[in-house]
């Protein structure tokens, strides 16, 4: 993958950003620094960085996927009421060799843990 200002951009606007924001909230944010940007090199510049491993997608059940830089081995929870993403520090590798003495299953590299953030859980 060439190097680009607006590839750049879409980079630095993740590493700054843990509100783990959707394609087009990166569009919005990027079109501040690089105001010829358009929604398909956003959109196309995500997916080559997923591929790239530089970037993950995450996705939250509803409508929208969000993006996240890897920046090290976290995981989310995902709260299932409004959408809400958090970072959570878990020891992944104990729970992956948990995993695996139980389904034979291998490579698990992130959790997600799904549940009722304290905002929707007042609410209800």
């Amino acid at each position: 993958m060439n190097f680009s200002r607006q590839r750049e951009s879409i980079i630095n606007i993740l590493k700054l950003n843990y509100e783990h924001p959707t394609a087009y909230r990166i569009y919005e944010l990027v079109k501040e620094i690089e105001p010829t940007i358009s929604k398909s090199t956003v959109y196309r510049n995500l997916e080559q960085l997923v591929e790239l491993g530089k970037v993950r997608k995450i996705s939250t059940g509803g409508n929208f996927e969000h993006y996240d830089i890897v920046r090290d081995s976290h995981s989310h929870a995902i709260c299932k009421c409004c959408g809400n993403i958090f970072d959570v520090n878990l020891d992944v590798e104990k729970i992956a060799n948990f995993i695996k003495n139980q389904t034979e299953m291998s490579g698990c590299n992130e959790i997600i843990v799904m549940g009722i953030c304290k905002d929707c859980e007042k609410e209800n």
